[in-house]
């Protein structure tokens, strides 16, 4: 224009890349400038989805679970290298977003905040230098459980009390889904000696950890 100014647009839509772009003047004389220095520019147009891996310290089955009775956590995950990841806990953002490393892995601490026993939904959105940004596939379910649980054992029933024939069974059921629970775990009152225990799983019904078991005396 009259300033000397001017803009051009690719034609085409240019792939994701890095692209070095420079220009050269020709006047209507036809003198021809040298060419510019080349402007280097990045186009950038995807962001891989963050995915919230783990907490700790996680105290379920397995320390991928989720299930914890720790209050006070830190949430790991991974993203894109050097990416900003705002975390969230059914839906509100938790604080100040951190940064991923070189490879993509991340950590927000939590601790500062307590959790109260419930059920969480954890959601991560990570977003680039370039704007992009992507939340994770789904939500992942936290599980905060304070509640020691509490037991029941009875005799099963159709058994003859008294009786002289063995195994004598004993019904054993928590209020939730336990770990560990064995033969160590059984003691017995009375005048009985050389007692064995052997502890069951009622049915494979019961998912890992189980609720029910069987004690045969």
């Amino acid at each position: 224009d009259g300033s000397g100014n001017w803009s051009y647009g690719p034609t085409a839509e240019l792939a994701d890349g890095e692209y070095d772009f420079t220009a050269q003047a020709t006047d209507g004389a036809g003198n021809t400038g040298t060419l510019s220095t080349a402007f280097t520019a990045t186009v950038d147009t995807t962001i891989a989805a963050p995915v919230v891996e783990d907490v700790t310290s996680d105290t379920g089955s397995s320390n991928t679970d989720f299930i914890t009775n720790d209050t006070t956590l830190v949430f790991n995950g991974s993203a894109d290298p050097n990416v900003s990841v705002q975390m969230e806990i059914d839906s509100v953002n938790t604080g100040a977003p951190v940064v991923s490393d070189g490879t993509g892995d991340w950590s927000y601490d939590h601790t500062g905040t307590t959790l109260s026993e419930g059920v969480y939904s954890l959601t991560a959105t990570a977003t680039d230098t370039a704007g992009n940004s992507a939340s994770t596939a789904a939500p992942v379910s936290l599980t905060v459980d304070l509640t020691v649980p509490t037991v029941t054992v009875e005799q099963s029933t159709g058994q003859d009390d008294p009786t002289n024939t063995l195994p004598i069974t004993f019904d054993v059921t928590f209020s939730e889904p336990v770990l560990g629970f064995d033969e160590t775990d059984v003691t017995m009152g009375g005048t009985a000696t050389g007692v064995v225990f052997t502890v069951t799983p009622v049915s494979t019904k019961f998912a890992n950890p189980v609720a029910a078991y069987t004690i045969d005396v």
